[in-house]
């Protein structure tokens, strides 16, 4: 009786010094999907890209679906290749809807990662398709220095392109 009572106050012990211990940050891993992308301020996925497959929106354990929301994250990449007229359009796009402006989401933002269906998304506009034909048919949402584009069918984040250069 005495020894379990010692090795539940040893455990006790070690699990206060374990969440005291400064420099470890248990709340996100490195590990996950969206790990070493977390908070991403732009980048963009290979399938994300492509068109949606008609039945995509069938709901998970569809393999076309979870197939399409895993290749979206395996081919996420931190950067992106804007050229000078489409950072404009993206500049212009964010300064003349600026009230649609969304300052915090309860999400991580990252490539792959679904969004909420409580946010509300916007259609991409006839202009941002025209200097981003790959994103025509998608939905966006604008926060703060970036547009982050999702796949409707999917909610899944497909691309973030920065507003400002």
């Amino acid at each position: 009786m005495m020894g379990g009572a010692a090795a539940a106050v040893l455990v006790g012990l070690a699990l206060l010094v374990w969440m005291l211990v400064p420099g470890y940050d248990r709340h996100q891993s490195t590990t996950d999907a969206t790990g070493p992308r977390f908070g991403q301020d732009q980048g963009t996925s290979t399938v994300g890209r492509s068109p949606t497959p008609p039945d995509a929106a069938a709901a998970p354990p569809d393999p076309i679906a979870v197939g399409r929301n895993e290749g979206i994250s395996a081919t996420a990449e931190n950067q992106v290749q804007l050229t000078p007229p489409q950072q404009e359009a993206l500049r212009s796009f964010a300064q003349a809807h600026a009230g649609q402006q969304a300052n915090q989401v309860a999400f991580t933002v990252a490539v792959g990662v679904a969004v909420p269906r409580q946010v509300e998304l916007q259609d991409v506009t006839p202009e941002l398709a025209a200097a981003f034909p790959a994103h025509a048919g998608k939905q966006y949402l604008l926060m703060p220095g970036r547009l982050v584009v999702v796949e409707p069918e999917t909610r899944r984040v497909v691309a973030i392109l920065p507003t400002a250069a």
